[in-house]
């Protein structure tokens, strides 16, 4: 699913605009991107039965 968003008013200015999610039914959440297309940030990894404080990604 995607999820086109817009800040309407109180705006961050060192945000932009328009971003847009990308949701999966399997996972939720799995990234999102700008207005202009450029990756701000995905889901990289997925953890079964975390608990807080546990470590998922990096080496």
């Amino acid at each position: 699913m995607l999820v086109k968003c817009e800040q309407l008013t109180n705006r961050d200015k060192n945000k932009r605009p328009v971003y847009y999610l990308y949701y999966a039914k399997k996972y939720g959440y799995v990234g999102n991107i700008n207005s202009k297309g450029k990756i701000l940030s995905y889901l990289s990894e997925m953890k079964t039965n975390a608990k807080e404080g546990d470590k998922v990604g990096g080496k």
